[in-house]
């Protein structure tokens, strides 16, 4: 009491870091070296729990848990958290936190370190960084962390990671179990129940509302906004009828077990293009006239389309699945193909065999 910040930075060393200090309202900030420290005052320590005991005891400190002093909701508004891991050519390999201080220059913190998916325990000042390791650093809200590419640091994408976040996972859970409930009951629909959990989340403070505004990831939206058009086009000017027709056309020229082929192959190409439901609807009647225009057992054809709908593996609109992992993994168009083109020629070669042999197309007897 009476000295400041800087003191207890110096006498923490680098076994323990200051991470946050704490208002009265709850709001976590950067603690400033100029700032004197009085009896009451709180912060959020990173230290290994033996250092942290013989730490408190000889600076004439309290320990007090999350549940104490009302910590169980902090929030932070001028901190995050953002991870990097080191590439392989990064300068910090081989060296420990002491290096990644210096070239920091207050700019950003480390707060932890992971190793094959564990986070490393103990003093952080024995580490020394390897090739893969994950940094957890903590920056003040709004910088930009140049300084980690320049040490060869790989930042991954932001997680919305905070100090002191809501301590509510029972009633994000809850919430979130009954708009699940709400929908498998057919009381809502899908979206609507979700839309709902939403807002709850964000009028019971689970979801800051400025975090919900800058969590939405716009570019998936204005694609989505872009793609949907091209496929409502294909159905209002009758291409994918067009094509579904083509097919039937082929009825005389190929081989049976080549038509199992081609539907497969065009169904998977207009799910990719327009909702799967919608292509299954397109294709089925012309794989059920293509069977009879054969005189073949027509299910096979019909699970070469329900097999190829469900393949919509080459564009983010395929599918919603593809959509919600398009912003979080960081993914681009064109990952969706380079990735979903060869699963989809394993689908083709698998698929057909089976197909064939479970649904013969001249069935005896």
């Amino acid at each position: 009491m009476g000295k400041r910040v800087a003191h207890l930075e110096s006498a923490s060393g680098d076994d323990i870091a200051i991470a946050a200090r704490v208002r009265d309202d709850g709001q976590l900030y950067p603690p400033e070296n100029w700032q004197p420290i009085e009896a009451g005052d709180l912060f959020i320590l990173r230290a290994d729990p033996a250092d942290l005991t013989e730490f408190v005891g000889k600076q004439g400190l309290e320990l007090v848990g999350a549940e104490g002093k009302g910590l169980s909701n902090l929030t932070s508004s001028g901190l995050k958290l953002v991870e990097a891991i080191v590439g392989p050519n990064s300068s910090l390999i081989g060296y420990g936190p002491r290096t990644l201080k210096r070239h920091a220059e207050n700019d950003f913190d480390l707060f932890a370190v992971a190793r094959q998916g564990q986070p490393i325990g103990g003093r952080l000042h024995n580490v020394r960084f390897q090739t893969g390791d994950v940094l957890l650093l903590q920056a003040h809200e709004g910088t930009e962390l140049s300084v980690p590419a320049e040490l060869g640091l790989l930042p991954l994408p932001e997680r919305g990671l905070r100090l002191g976040g809501p301590r509510r996972l029972g009633t994000a859970f809850t919430i979130f179990a009954g708009a699940i409930a709400l929908s498998m009951a057919g009381v809502l629909p899908l979206a609507v129940a979700f839309l709902a959990a939403i807002v709850l989340y964000v009028i019971t403070g689970i979801l800051p509302l400025r975090d919900l505004y800058r969590h939405i990831d716009w570019p998936v939206i204005v694609l989505l906004g872009a793609m949907i058009p091209v496929g409502g086009a294909l159905q209002s000017t009758g291409a994918d009828v067009l094509i579904a027709e083509t097919i039937a056309g082929a009825a005389a020229a190929l081989p049976e077990w080549a038509l199992v082929v081609l539907l497969l192959v065009v169904t998977m190409f207009l799910t990719d293009i327009i909702n799967n439901a919608a292509t299954a609807l397109v294709m089925a009647p012309i794989s059920i006239a293509v069977g009879q225009t054969l005189g073949a057992n027509p299910d096979a054809f019909l699970m070469a389309v329900a097999v190829g709908a469900s393949c919509s593996f080459l564009t983010p609109i395929g599918h919603q699945s593809n959509t919600l992992v398009m912003g979080p993994g960081g993914y681009k168009f064109s990952d969706y193909w380079r990735l979903g083109l060869p699963l989809e020629i394993v689908v083709t070669l698998v698929a057909v065999p089976l197909i064939l042999i479970a649904w013969p197309l001249h069935p005896a007897g």
